[in-house]
C-alpha cells in the first residue's frame, strides 16, 4: 500500500508541475499586415497568453518561408512599453497582447511564430500561424 501511494503522490508532483510548466502558453497569435508607409507595410502582432504571470519575454517572427524570419525578429520584454526600436509598440489589455513591428517590404504569404519565455528561462514551444 505504501508503495501506490508513493507511487500516486510521484504522479500528482509530476502532473502538477507539467501543468504549471504549460500556464505560460499562447492560446491565439496572429499577425495583421497594413501598409504603413509606400510599399512598406507594417505588422501587428495580436497575442493572447493563458496566464499573465511569471512571463518575462515574448518572442515574434515574421518570414515569407515556414521557418524563416526573415522580416521580423524581435524579443520584447513583457510588459515593457518604453525603449523600443523605431517602429515597435508594445501594450497590454488583460491576457492580450498586441506588438508593432517596423516597415518590411510586401508579400503575398506570411508565416509567423510566438514564444514566451518564462521568469525561470524557458521558453513555450512555438505557437505557429500563417496569413496574407
Amino acid at each position: 500500500m505504501k508503495k501506490i501511494n508513493f507511487l500516486l503522490c510521484c504522479i500528482f508532483a509530476t502532473y502538477s508541475n507539467l501543468i504549471n510548466a504549460q500556464s505560460n502558453i499562447v492560446i491565439d497569435a496572429y499577425a495583421k499586415v497594413d501598409a504603413s508607409t509606400g510599399s512598406n507595410l507594417r505588422a501587428t502582432f495580436f497575442i493572447e497568453v493563458l496566464d499573465t504571470n511569471d512571463i518575462s519575454q515574448l518572442e515574434i517572427k515574421l518570414g515569407t518561408i515556414d521557418g524563416q524570419s526573415n522580416l521580423v525578429s524581435h524579443t520584447f520584454d513583457y510588459d515593457v512599453t518604453g525603449g523600443l526600436p523605431v517602429g515597435f509598440s508594445y501594450s497590454r489589455t488583460g491576457n492580450k497582447v498586441i506588438l508593432e513591428t517596423n516597415d518590411f517590404s510586401d508579400m503575398s504569404t506570411y508565416f509567423g511564430t510566438v514564444r514566451i519565455k518564462n521568469i525561470n528561462g524557458l521558453w513555450s514551444d512555438e505557437y505557429k500561424f500563417i496569413t496574407n
